[in-house]
């Protein structure tokens, strides 16, 4: 009999567990987290998940759309992560997602052309200075500034052009608030040079997942704490630097 059982799990495998888990990224990319889906590069984020995938033998499957459908394409349950999201920004859909432990920091900086620092602790030290944005983002310490003029924002498109905007002579602004991984990852890529000043806001990003998706949580937060106690997370992230 119990080798009658035997062959029976040879012929018959026990299921496996694994789960099939989209992946939504941005169209356009967010580089270095993401990238095009043409891009050979993958990011911070598909690293992070393949090297989860390793231990929990999940599979993360990419998707990517604009950014007016990413959150309808998640709300519906089509899509069932969204990386790099801190609760507080996505409060109108808490009671659809759940969330991993935080895997990085994203640190918004202040940087300047070469030569031109700016000291800039509190929003009173950019008083009447031109500070460059990228538009739809917000800067809590300094929304106040914004609104009544005190600091004049100036929007760009995304942080690239927010860069070359600045490097460029006979453009018009002091200095930009930028995330830090960002701003390095592409002086690297087009041999740019800035000044980086203080940190203007800290937060801890982590993995949104679809509520549908809860039962996950415990195995990939396990992987993830394994992958940044043994420095696997900072290496991805320094990669790209």
């Amino acid at each position: 009999m119990l080798r009658y059982c035997f062959v029976l799990l040879l012929l018959f495998p026990v299921v496996s567990s694994a789960e099939v888990l989209t992946v939504i990224l941005y169209s356009n990319g967010y580089p270095p987290y993401s990238f095009p889906e043409a891009s050979p590069d993958k990011g911070i984020y598909l690293d992070i998940l393949e090297e989860v995938s390793k231990i929990t033998g999940d599979k993360f499957i990419p998707a990517y759309y604009p950014a007016k459908r990413k959150l309808k394409a998640f709300e519906s349950g089509q899509m069932h992560i969204e990386p790099g999201v801190n609760p507080n920004w996505r409060k109108p859909w808490k009671d659809i997602s759940v969330y991993s432990i935080p895997f990085g920091i994203f640190t918004d900086v202040i940087f300047f052309k070469q030569g031109k620092p700016l000291k800039s602790s509190k929003p009173h030290d950019l008083k009447g200075k031109k500070i460059l944005t990228v538009r739809g983002y917000h800067y809590p310490t300094y929304e106040s500034a914004f609104q009544n003029k005190t600091i004049i924002r100036y929007d760009t498109n995304n942080e690239l052009q927010m860069m070359k905007f600045l490097s460029a002579k006979n453009r018009d602004a002091d200095a930009g608030f930028i995330n830090k991984d960002i701003l390095m990852y592409y002086m690297n890529k087009h041999n740019m040079e800035f000044n980086i000043g203080n940190s203007i806001a800290k937060v801890p990003v982590m993995f949104r997942f679809h509520i549908g998706k809860e039962h996950t949580i415990k195995n990939f937060n396990q992987a993830l704490k394994t992958l940044i106690s043994n420095g696997t997370v900072e290496s991805i992230f320094k990669k790209y630097q």
